[in-house]
């Protein structure tokens, strides 16, 4: 088997490294980008909030509060290029007592220092007035115009397809098994091939440190903490139309519910520590005090129907020291801003949690500058870079007075498979057509299986669209990887 040379390695096909592999090719270099699943967007990028925060939740001076705010700002534009749908709703934090008064007003101060637009704090009738299915007896409220929602596997997917259009390489099934560090850079190991860089870009997620330490003394290791979420199909005006951040009067985590680009209502989160591996189950405690705090926050708004609950995972970076027997041993100094380690052309980006989805591209075009010094290759700019990319079309978004001449041109396009999203034929057979292998992959790129009926009159029928366009036996669709067949003969 050969070895591949390329400028560039990037571990990891989640939301860092397909933002890092759009930001290198601005420049002419070679790019190969190597994930272990099949398909981008697998990992703790899967399972995220979709929130755009405005920018004062960060400490001022660090890195997070030095990206967010022209992060957030920088988005609609981003995503007007990518062609990714941006809800802009505003936020408010609310609090009912003393204690997240308190919070508020320390947030506020804060979000001043970090210059958060339109920042303001607002009296509890104020957020009634905005918010009418806010609980009475809210105090005090922190209102941030800014704040704002998208679809994390649609930004991925669109920053991958654009990466790729401009001359990336993704490899995907391409699990590190070692790497190593050499006199001109790094070799890298999979089970597929061996490949040179000059540098490598870690972004891993929750085996950040572990391929890290394939070259490198530890120095960051990472514990995930699990959380639970529901998603309700709640319809609007019965439910909220802003962000609401609720801020406890106890020690712990409020509720959050987020209006989605989708239109429903995600509602979370909790915190479970330590949990050991990947696709867990969701914690009946834990959407039960979901539930119970919707009843105290918004007792009036109606929590059905329930679409779907989740878990997910979230990668909290703690530090490691060497003990005297030389092994390694936590701190209990958990690192709260952003871990960009670089050293000597490896470049790893450890533990990026929220406000990671915000500051994806803004990390992403961190990561290349770093990347283009240590190459000194600044100026070799690539002048064929094109940062546009049209995402599927989408039935829903086509004005009805266009319909029947776009359904003339493509019939497909009138063949409506998910009724519960108005999800169409044609949806389907293109996401197939740009790279969706899974049934996972189709639903990440159309949203179908994700409504009211979770899949129960659509499932047969995408796995027989699947079939034909893959050109394989309805008995060999997976649902997301490995051996994770839908039917069984």
């Amino acid at each position: 088997m050969g070895r591949t040379d390329c400028d560039v390695i990037i571990i990891g096909a989640g939301l860092l490294g397909c933002a890092a592999a759009r930001a290198l090719m601005r420049y002419d270099l070679r790019i190969i980008v190597l994930e272990k699943s099949s398909d981008v967007s697998t990992g703790i990028s899967k399972a995220n909030s979709g929130i755009i925060y405005a920018g004062y939740d960060d400490t001022p001076g660090s890195l997070k509060a030095d990206m967010v705010v022209r992060a957030s700002a920088g988005l609609p534009d981003l995503c007007n290029e990518l062609d990714v749908h941006y809800r802009r709703t505003g936020s408010i934090m609310i609090g009912f007592g003393d204690r997240a008064d308190k919070v508020i007003r320390g947030k506020f101060d804060q979000g001043m220092a970090n210059k958060v637009p339109g920042l303001r704090l607002i009296s509890g009738e104020e957020v009634r007035d905005r918010e009418p299915l806010i609980a009475e007896g809210v105090r005090i409220g922190l209102y941030a115009p800014g704040t704002a929602t998208l679809d994390p596997w649609e930004l991925c997917i669109a920053l991958y397809e654009n990466a790729a259009a401009n001359g990336a390489d993704f490899r995907f099934g391409e699990e590190v098994c070692s790497v190593s560090k050499v006199s001109d850079g790094f070799v890298t190991e999979t089970a597929g091939g061996t490949y040179s860089s000059k540098m490598i870009i870690n972004c891993a997620g929750l085996s950040t440190d572990k391929i890290r330490e394939m070259a490198l003394a530890p120095r960051i290791r990472i514990v995930p903490n699990a959380c639970d979420y529901y998603v309700f199909g709640i319809p609007e005006g019965r439910s909220p139309s802003h962000v609401i951040f609720h801020e406890p009067e106890t020690k712990g985590k409020g509720l959050t519910l987020i209006p989605t680009v989708r239109g429903e209502i995600l509602a979370g989160s909790t915190q479970r520590k330590n949990p050991e591996t990947e696709g867990i189950p969701t914690s009946e405690e834990g959407l039960r005090k979901i539930m119970d705090m919707c009843g105290e926050v918004v007792p009036e708004m109606p929590v059905s129907p329930v679409i779907h609950s989740f878990a997910a995972l979230r990668p909290n970076p703690f530090e490691v020291q060497a003990g005297d027997n030389g092994e390694f041993r936590f701190t209990d100094r958990r690192l709260k801003d952003f871990n960009i380690l670089e050293e000597d052309g490896l470049i790893s980006l450890m533990g990026i949690k929220t406000p990671g989805l915000t500051c994806c591209m803004e990390l992403g075009e961190y990561v290349a500058r770093k990347v283009t010094d240590h190459l000194c290759c600044r100026e070799a700019v690539n002048s064929d870079f094109d940062p546009e990319r049209r995402g599927i079309r989408r039935f829903s978004d086509i004005p009805s007075g266009e319909l029947a001449a776009a359904v003339s041109k493509d019939p497909y396009l009138g063949r409506i498979i998910c009724t519960c999203r108005n999800i169409s034929e044609s949806e389907i057979r293109e996401a197939i057509l740009r790279g969706a292998s899974t049934l996972d992959g189709v639903k990440r790129r159309t949203g179908i299986l994700m409504g009211p009926c979770q899949g129960s009159k659509c499932l047969q029928q995408v796995i027989c669209i699947m079939s034909e366009v893959l050109g394989i036996s309805p008995y060999q669709i997976v649902k997301d990887a490995g051996s994770s067949q839908i039917l069984e003969k």
